[in-house]
C-alpha cells in the first residue's frame, strides 16, 4: 500500500526567473528525484502524452528494465510488483523532425521499428547519441521531448551501477527481483514551477507514519502542510537552510525497512536541510506470521 502526503516549505530567494510557460515533471526513483523540463513547442503531441502518462500515475512503481552503459536508460513500461507489461493508451504520431537532438541528459520517446508507434515508454540519453536523430523520411530517429534540468547527478548515480538489460517473456520481463534495480516510485508534474516555494513529498509504502522535528510533518494520513496553516503556523514557516528530521515508525505487525527516493538510508531518523524539492519514501515491511 503506497500512500502520499506532501507539504511546501517558503524559500525566500531573490532574484526569481520569470514564469516559465514549459511543463516540469519530477521523476521520484528508488536512488533519488530526476527533474525534466518538457519541451510543448517543438514536441506538444509528445509532451501532451507525457504528462497523461504522469497525471494518471502509470509511471508510479514501473521499471527502468533496459540500462545500457554509454547508451541509454529506459523505462515507462514494466510494472515492478509484476514484470508485466502495463497496457497503454494509443501510439502517437513521431515528431523526431522537430529539430531537438538526443543529446547526453535529454528525454525521448522509445518506440519500435513503426514510426509511429510511440505509446508510454521513453528513454534518458546517457551520452550524446546523434545516431538516434532524424535525418530524413528513410531514417526517421526518436523523438526528443525534454532534458533533465536537475537531477543530473542521480543520472549520474544510476550510470555508476551495474548494466542490465533485462528481456521480455511472454509479456512480461524474465528476471529475478531485486533492489539493484532502478525504477520509478513516483511522478509528479506541475505547469508552473514555484522556485520560491520548496516543496518535499513523503511516501509511504506498507503501514507506518512519519513525524518531524520541528513539528509540522504528519505523513501516513494524506495531511497537507503549507502556508494555509494546517499543522504549522503561519507566523512561523520552516524556512530554507533550516535542519529537519524525518522519523519513521512502522504500525503494528510492520518493521520499517528504509527510506529510498531523495531519502536514502536504514536509520528511521533522516536528517536533511531544506534547500532543494525532495521526494521520499518510508518502506515499512510486514513481519511474517
Amino acid at each position: 500500500m503506497l500512500k502520499n502526503c506532501w507539504f511546501f516549505l517558503l524559500f525566500l530567494v531573490s532574484g526569481l526567473a520569470g514564469a516559465d510557460s514549459d511543463p516540469i515533471v519530477e521523476m521520484q526513483t528508488n536512488v533519488g528525484t530526476i527533474t525534466v523540463k518538457l519541451n510543448k513547442t517543438q514536441a506538444p503531441l509528445s509532451t501532451q502524452n507525457f504528462l497523461s502518462y504522469v497525471n494518471k500515475r502509470f509511471y508510479d512503481q514501473t521499471l527502468f528494465h533496459r540500462f545500457i552503459k554509454g547508451f541509454v536508460l529506459q523505462g515507462g513500461g514494466y510494472s515492478l510488483a509484476d514484470a508485466k507489461l502495463k497496457e497503454t493508451d494509443l501510439a502517437i504520431k513521431s515528431e523526431s523532425s522537430n529539430g531537438l537532438k538526443n543529446l547526453t541528459y535529454t528525454i525521448a520517446m522509445a518506440r519500435s521499428a513503426a514510426v509511429d508507434s510511440a505509446t508510454s515508454q521513453f528513454y534518458f540519453n546517457l551520452t550524446d547519441n546523434t545516431g538516434l536523430d532524424y535525418v530524413d523520411a528513410n531514417s526517421p530517429g526518436y523523438t526528443v521531448f525534454g532534458a533533465i534540468v536537475d537531477g543530473q547527478a542521480i543520472l549520474d548515480k544510476i550510470i555508476g551501477l551495474n548494466a542490465y538489460n533485462i528481456s521480455s517473456s511472454a509479456g512480461g520481463l524474465a528476471y529475478t527481483k531485486n533492489y539493484q534495480l532502478v525504477f520509478i516510485e513516483r511522478t509528479y508534474a506541475t505547469e508552473q514551477p514555484d522556485p520560491a516555494n520548496v516543496w518535499t513529498r513523503i511516501n509511504v509504502n506498507g503501514v507506518g507514519k512519519v513525524t518531524s522535528s520541528p513539528a509540522g510533518i504528519k505523513c501516513g494520513d494524506a495531511t497537507l502542510l503549507g502556508s494555509s496553516g494546517l499543522n504549522c503556523a503561519v507566523s512561523n514557516p520552516l524556512r530554507s537552510g533550516k535542519s529537519v528530521i524525518l522519523t519513521a515508525t512502522a504500525g503494528s505487525g510492520y518493521v520499517f525497512n528504509g527510506w529510498s527516493g531523495d531519502c536514502f538510508g536504514a536509520s528511521a531518523a533522516f536528517k536533511f536541510v531544506l534547500n532543494k524539492n525532495r521526494n521520499c519514501t518510508a518502506n515499512f515491511q510486514q513481519i511474517p506470521s
